[in-house]
């Protein structure tokens, strides 16, 4: 028995196929945009996050820099830990 026979779509899986990599595309897209548009903004300095371009224009770390330098966002990334075990030792 050969084990390199290919598989033959009949006309109707191949347009389920089709539609169902068109939907996927979509619902990608959909998701992915927002995504890339936020990672961009993130990089881009405050004047420019009115635009909609995914490149960002004048690159500047200094969205990061003062989130970093806030002490309560480190609090916050504590706490996480602290409530996941304290929420999971109460059962």
């Amino acid at each position: 028995m050969p084990r390199n026979k290919l598989i033959r779509y009949s006309m109707a899986d191949k347009v389920f196929l089709t539609a169902d990599f068109i939907i996927l595309l979509l619902f990608f897209i959909i998701v992915a945009y927002p995504l890339l548009f936020i990672i961009s903004a993130s990089f881009d300095s405050a004047n420019a996050s009115l635009s909609t371009s995914l490149l960002p224009r004048n690159f500047s770390l200094q969205g990061y820099k003062a989130v970093f330098e806030y002490e309560y966002i480190w609090i916050g990334y504590l706490d996480g830990p602290l409530y996941s075990g304290r929420g999971s030792g109460d059962q």
